[in-house]
């Protein structure tokens, strides 16, 4: 996972605290110590922690249970879960994904990191993306059909503004392409 410096601003700090579990917590509800969860994550055995601030405390999803998990597991549940909802994924994406999951980036954006809910986040925004550049190819043809209407008298002429800046102007400035 890619770093970008220090956690010090105290709403991050806030936020990280109310919706994560220190290192001793995540042992304990593993039924370990942290000395042998630290272990574990040395060994890739466990994913490295969600954040960890300056003074080296490590916190990690409120969920710990759905951290343990072997390669093979993840990736054959990931597999089953990509061909149940028609994705397009293979082991070369699962893999992927559990590098990504034993960083401890998935732990950062879902709720509960779980090779199920991994694929249902990507199906979604590949959804999402089908749909904004759908979105956007209507706005484009819309653009060609329409005039672009006059600067001042047809922004009031009918009691709303004209359909070009409903439609095409403030479609692309809510929702300009990626």
């Amino acid at each position: 996972m890619a770093k970008s410096g220090p956690i010090t601003d105290p709403s991050d700090i806030q936020y990280i605290r109310a919706n994560f579990i220190d290192i001793r917590t995540f042992a304990k509800e593993l039924g370990e110590t942290a000395d042998s969860a630290f272990k574990r994550i040395q060994a890739g055995e466990l994913p490295r922690p969600s954040y960890v601030f300056e003074d080296g405390t490590a916190y990690f999803p409120a969920h710990p249970r759905d951290l343990v998990c072997e390669r093979d597991v993840f990736v054959l549940r990931a597999l089953a879960e990509a061909k149940r909802k028609n994705l397009d994924y293979g082991e070369e994406d699962a893999l992927r994904d559990w590098d990504a999951f034993m960083g401890g980036g998935f732990s950062v954006c879902l709720k509960r990191a779980t090779p199920e809910n991994i694929i249902a986040k990507e199906a979604l925004m590949r959804r999402i993306d089908w749909l904004r550049e759908a979105l956007h190819d209507a706005v484009d043809e819309l653009d060609q059909l329409e005039l672009p209407f006059s600067p001042i008298f047809d922004q009031t002429r009918f009691g709303l503004p004209p359909s070009r800046v409903r439609y095409i102007t403030n479609i692309r400035e809510r929702f300009p392409r990626t």
